[in-house]
């Protein structure tokens, strides 16, 4: 879902020159999963970290075709560019994907199962969305060990129809929590790790 991301491929947002690009790596890990599947957890971090992920600005050429110029970047990290900051054609910032999980319970659609919902689901739907549109992944998932049935196409234009409202919907909480975490480092400076 992220090697595709609009916010990673459009517009070479990590290409700094014709020979050097920033190399993005997104570790995870989970410590207990107890409640729910871990990937919609997963989905909702990731998302933070890309938003609130910065670059540092190059101020050398970004033409070394002809010679071996190392990349040369401002050391004052009031000027990096966030990784967000493009706009799409339709005028909106580029936002990272979300993935959503749901468990098909009978004519119910479950966003983000529990796992005593998982396990009297005959099936789930794992979907990507992105940018307010349904990307993929897109495909069936078995929740539960041998009950599966499969998916009506009738829920699955639910499953479509309930990512779409709340992708834009979690999208839109999650992007005031980083507008918060942004002006709290404002005002109180960068976190401290210790």
């Amino acid at each position: 879902m992220l090697v595709n991301s609009q916010i990673l491929n459009n517009g070479n947002r990590l290409k700094l020159t014709s020979k050097f690009a920033f190399k993005l790596h997104i570790d995870a890990l989970v410590m207990s999963h107890s409640a729910s599947n871990p990937l919609n957890l997963l989905s909702l971090t990731i998302y933070l970290a890309l938003m609130s992920t910065k670059l540092p600005k190059l101020i050398s050429s970004t033409d070394d075709s002809a010679a071996e110029e190392i990349p040369v970047f401002d050391d004052d990290w009031d000027n990096a560019i966030p990784l967000t900051n493009s706009r799409t054609s339709d005028n909106l910032y580029y936002k990272p994907p979300l993935l959503f999980i749901f468990a098909v319970v009978g004519e119910n659609l479950l966003i983000d199962p529990s796992k005593d919902e998982e396990i009297v689901s005959e099936g789930g739907v794992l979907m990507g969305w992105e940018n307010g549109k349904i990307t993929a992944p897109l495909r069936f998932i078995e929740l539960s060990t041998g009950r599966s049935k499969g998916i009506k196409p009738q829920m699955l234009n639910k499953a479509y129809k309930l990512a779409l409202e709340a992708g834009n919907d979690v999208s839109e909480s999650l992007d005031l929590i980083a507008k918060l975490d942004k002006e709290d480092e404002l005002e109180y400076g960068p976190p401290s790790m210790f």
